[in-house]
């Protein structure tokens, strides 16, 4: 690509694991990142006069809009309290626009993202009625579960349980896993101004992992379910839920 080439030659070295996303290190204290997302870029730096530096050589090339600050990207709502060092991620806007888009009436009353001791099976049960059989058939369940997955992936991590269970059911929703999905959705609704947060801390935060399993949790196939969460100090920064790849013989196969 023609503006990798360009971001190369400027001294841009792109990351390993992502090559839309390049820093530059100048000397041991200084250093400018970028991230590059089809035709939007985003440009840190360890001061603002540096930043401004390589948005002008980028404008020198290509023809370019500054917007400042960032504030929003990618349906992402950005706060910045530079007095505690800390960045919040929302997305309430997009939360809003999605309960719209679907038309889901809200409710007030559920807090949590999944009722308590919830077993979907994979089949539908045998006294569902033909409305319901219909109502399935005909829910928006991959696309709603998609915008989702979305929210998920950038800002919720703690519905990684709840989602893992009902991406399971996108080739045939049952009417059960359609009122969950739901129900996920009006929670996500009710809980809309959540943020994450990332930095606080000292400049070099300390990293930390958790992770934990069930046994046998899935009553489909009886394979177990691995839970983990990584924080970068204060802030979670990986995470995941996901059905285990065999079947563990004990809890503590599982959980190994």
């Amino acid at each position: 690509l023609l503006i990798d080439k360009f971001l190369k030659a400027q001294g841009f070295k792109p990351n390993k694991a992502d090559h839309c996303f390049y820093s530059l290190i100048i000397n041991d204290v200084e250093y400018v990142l970028l991230l590059l997302y089809v035709d939007d870029v985003i440009i840190a730096a360890t001061s603002k006069e540096l930043a401004l530096r390589y948005v002008n050589i980028i404008g020198r090339r290509f023809r370019i809009s500054y917007s400042g600050e960032l504030r929003s990207y990618l349906n992402i709502g950005i706060e910045h309290d530079r007095l505690g060092k800390t960045v919040y991620l929302s997305q309430e806007r997009y939360i809003e626009q999605m309960i719209s888009d679907f038309e889901i009436p809200t409710d007030a009353a559920i807090r949590t993202p999944m009722q308590e001791n919830l077993k979907l099976l994979a089949v539908e049960e045998e006294n569902a009625t033909a409305k319901q059989l219909h109502y399935a058939a005909k829910f928006q369940y991959r696309k709603l579960i998609g915008a989702i997955i979305y929210l998920n992936v950038c800002t919720r991590p703690a519905i990684s349980y709840t989602i893992s269970i009902l991406a399971q059911f996108n080739v045939k929703p049952t009417f059960l896993a359609c009122k969950a999905l739901l129900r996920l959705a009006k929670y996500l609704f009710n809980t809309k101004s959540d943020r994450l947060a990332l930095g606080g801390g000292s400049l070099t935060p300390q990293i930390t992992s958790f992770c934990d399993s069930d046994w046998g949790g899935c009553v489909n196939t009886r394979y177990s379910r691995s839970g983990h969460v990584t924080f970068m100090g204060n802030g979670p920064v990986v995470w995941f839920s996901k059905r285990q790849t065999s079947m563990a013989q004990s809890s503590a196969e599982a959980e190994f």
